[in-house]
């Protein structure tokens, strides 16, 4: 069994079952927890707790609309386009993601996913994008990595570093 090797369990990729890694902390430590990688591996579950989440860090999310039905499609506020309607589960690495920029085109795109539940995220005219990785150990100490810019080319993340670009700035104290 594979509990019975290591000492720890952990994951850095999303798509990993997150029924597997609740059964596996039954015998080992798991870090992320399976409710956190369950959390991350659906865009409106994610996107509800960023929600929640933006009330006490002041960092929110993308405005953003969820469509589970032809009824929630037609509910889609105009001012959510141009969008990107993303599937809300296995999309990563530009999978499960079309750029729209008319109802219309949203339409059509979610018939196209097989009218899977989806978020439509209204596109944002960024500068940059960053990331900050933040580990915390078993007695809730904290610490991060310096804030990472990334890069994308055609919808995929390519390269993710720290540049002189990224400096502490309030931006990256805030992120």
């Amino acid at each position: 069994l594979l509990s019975n090797l290591p000492d720890a369990i952990t994951t850095d990729f999303e798509n990993v079952p997150a029924q597997a890694l609740a059964s596996l902390a039954g015998d080992r430590p798991v870090a992320p927890a399976a409710s956190a990688v369950g959390i991350a591996q659906d865009r409106i579950l994610e996107k509800a707790h960023f929600t929640r989440c933006a009330a006490a860090s002041g960092v929110g999310c993308a405005p953003y609309a969820v469509i589970e039905s032809a009824a929630h499609l037609a509910a889609v506020p105009a001012t959510l386009l141009p969008g990107i309607l993303k599937t809300a589960r296995m999309g990563y690495d530009g999978k499960g993601q079309q750029t729209v920029h008319t109802a219309d085109e949203l339409a059509r795109a979610w018939e196209a996913t097989g009218s899977v539940p989806c978020v439509l995220e209204k596109r944002l005219p960024l500068a940059a994008e960053c990331s900050v990785i933040v580990a915390r150990s078993a007695d809730g100490r904290s610490v991060h990595f310096p804030v990472e810019r990334n890069l994308h080319r055609g919808g995929i993340l390519a390269v993710t570093g720290v540049h002189d670009q990224v400096r502490p700035t309030a931006l990256a104290q805030q992120a």
